[in-house]
């Protein structure tokens, strides 16, 4: 098994280094862009975020890219055991994040729906657009991209068969411009930081997880989840308490310090 938990995140992802790399790409002319206004320019960075572990790492990020003129997707899965969309505080950050002009996609994962398997594409555009529908309601704005969570070569450059979502894999966001991605702490080749000094391609979408940024400085990738589940977990008293208690009744069922 390759345990990439105990290798260490490459250099340069944390929180310090995410506005350095915004204010790197607008230094050398580069546009940070949404999927669907990304024609418009000559030079741009398609922001995609994949929201993996905690939405609290996206209003962070977000508000980043807000303070730096940058415009970017977040990709929200319905089924992650860390973070709940549906809750008050999950839905107001969502919220947020469209009133900051940011775009909302689906993070779609496939092992969900095990162990009954998505025998063909036909019935995973099913599932997905029965979730991207969900999703929209929730937010209260379309719904129209998703990205796929460990996606099965089936899904990788393929234009999806839906009139309602496009995926970040479909060949025009993939093949016809540069695709990166801090998957597992590590680059395949060059950096993001690497690549926008060199200036010399035009097209890029950047894959990032909000979460190996923002959580901490920590050496090595299970360090740095670790710490996010800490963090977590250090906010669920109090998320209980707002549940449960009831305010106007005068009713305490469970106190936090």
């Amino acid at each position: 098994m390759n345990r990439l938990s105990s290798q260490p995140v490459a250099a340069g992802i944390n929180a310090e280094s995410y506005r350095a790399v915004l204010a790197l790409g607008r230094h050398m002319g580069y546009a940070f862009v949404g999927f669907g206004e990304a024609k418009q320019f000559e030079r741009f960075v398609i922001l995609r975020h994949d929201v993996d572990v905690d939405l609290g790492y996206a209003g962070q990020m977000a508000a980043i890219e807000t303070d730096m003129g940058a415009r970017s997707t977040y990709f929200i899965m319905l089924h992650n055991p860390l973070y709940n969309p549906w809750s008050g505080s999950g839905r107001r950050l969502l919220g947020q994040l469209v009133a900051g002009g940011h775009a909302i996609g689906l993070h779609f994962e496939p092992r969900f729906h095990q162990p009954v398997p998505l025998s063909g594409i036909e019935q995973i555009v099913e599932r997905v657009e029965e979730e991207a529908a969900l999703l929209a309601t929730l937010v209260g704005a379309p719904v129209d991209l998703v990205s796929f969570h460990q996606p099965v070569p089936q899904l990788l450059n393929v234009r999806l068969p839906s009139s309602r979502c496009r995926s970040t894999y479909e060949p025009e966001f993939t093949e016809s411009i540069r695709y990166i991605a801090d998957s597992g702490g590590r680059w395949r080749q060059e950096s993001i930081q690497q690549l926008l000094s060199a200036g010399t391609t035009h097209r890029i979408q950047f894959l990032s997880h909000p979460v190996l940024w923002l959580a901490g400085n920590q050496s090595t990738l299970q360090e740095r989840l670790a710490a996010a589940v800490a963090a977590r977990q250090a906010r669920v008293p109090e998320e209980l308490a707002d549940a449960v208690n009831d305010p106007e009744r005068g009713m305490v069922l469970f106190e936090h310090e």
